[in-house]
């Protein structure tokens, strides 16, 4: 997460009828160093205690660990909490999730999460960011009211790996959303009612890695009109390439008569497949407070497969109830045979940025046709 920069002090920090603290060596700086200070002690960090079990969906390099922001600053006295009570809104990312979202995050319901706001903290709200696919933002479109109020600087939308798989059954309609001429008619018309938006950030995550980079540079032609009279268009920039190893467990309750076969997960696109097999579980201390499993055994390499068909990814074998770790239970410790998947994932990033369609980078343009 990016760290605050200095600003300058806002109007409603200054309070006339509280102890200035003058005795405090920290409120001998100027307020505007204050606020920095604060802000660095009320951002999101890490909860070192409580790691994401990395079998699950959600689990990538920003989201290893559960978040945690601690709060207790604005306990310490009157003066501290009237300048930075508001930081915790403005500081730090609105995260929502459509779906396998981890245990005690947003789970898409950002109407309800906005209007539990006050005024204050609404208008300080910088970044948002989306995990879902085309569908669940077109839905988006039916309805603005939520947005009432924000001064959004910043918008991040992921389409994760797993929202493509949905789409292999009818790929050409989920071609048409990544082609899409005006992108603001079909899924992002939302976006145009921001005046304030100086951003968006759109990744696009899949496993299947040329097919990723040829919808990528289609996605640079998008154009966001705005209501102010300008539009969002491509930065000119090549889409930022990324990958990230993840691993998923195969349902227990399926039996393999060997350790992979294509058959049973085509469609994926990996550089390299690694099974391996377990007859017993060592449960081994790691550190954080569980039992995680170790120990295993066999390892068997096999040629990818480029076969389209629906990948349902298997959940993670683990208590539910542990905070996503990746502990076992004895039942779950007792099962015989238990696969595992490492596969790559493939990510491009692509920025888009306020502009004009006669001005925009050659990327950018809008064509004049859908044909390539």
């Amino acid at each position: 997460m990016t760290r605050p920069q200095g600003q300058s002090l806002p109007p409603w920090l200054i309070a006339s009828d509280s102890n200035p603290q003058e005795q405090s060596s920290l409120f001998r700086f100027p307020p505007e160093v204050r606020i920095i200070v604060f802000a660095y002690a009320l951002v999101e960090c890490d909860d070192l205690s409580r790691p994401y079990s990395k079998h699950k969906a959600y689990y990538r390099t920003e989201f290893k660990f559960a978040g945690k922001i601690t709060t207790s600053l604005l306990l310490t006295c009157r003066q501290v909490y009237i300048e930075a009570r508001l930081l915790p809104v403005a500081v730090n990312d609105h995260i929502f999730w459509q779906g396998n979202a981890p245990r005690g995050r947003l789970v898409g319901n950002h109407a309800a999460y906005f209007g539990r706001m006050s005024s204050e903290q609404i208008a300080l709200v910088r970044h948002a960011r989306f995990f879902a696919d085309f569908c669940w933002l077109e839905r988006l479109n039916s309805s603005v009211s939520w947005s009432a109020g924000l001064a959004l600087r910043k918008i991040t939308i992921t389409i994760r790996h797993m929202a493509w798989n949905f789409w292999y059954d009818d790929y050409d309609d989920f071609v048409g959303r990544i082609r899409a001429r005006n992108p603001a008619k079909c899924w992002g018309g939302w976006i145009g009612n921001m005046p304030t938006l100086e951003e968006l950030e759109v990744e696009l995550e899949s496993e299947r890695c040329e097919q990723l980079e040829a919808q990528a540079l289609k996605a640079c032609r998008w154009i966001f009109p705005r209501a102010c009279g300008d539009c969002l268009v491509h930065n000119g920039v090549e889409p930022t390439k990324s990958m990230r190893l993840l691993s998923s467990f195969l349902d227990p309750a399926l039996e393999y008569d060997e350790p992979y076969t294509s058959e049973y997960w085509p469609g994926y696109d990996m550089a390299e497949t690694n099974w391996a097999e377990y007859d017993t579980v060592e449960q081994v201390w790691d550190g954080y407070g569980h039992f995680n499993q170790q120990n295993w055994r066999g390892s068997s390499d096999t040629e990818r497969s480029d076969d389209d068909a629906d990948i349902d990814e298997p959940e993670s074998v683990g208590d539910e109830d542990d905070d996503d770790t990746q502990s076992l239970t004895d039942s779950e410790a007792s099962l015989d045979r238990k696969y595992l998947l490492d596969f790559v994932v493939y990510v491009r990033t692509l920025k888009f940025v306020k502009g004009t369609p006669e001005h925009a980078p050659l990327s950018a343009q809008v064509p004049d046709s859908d044909s390539d």
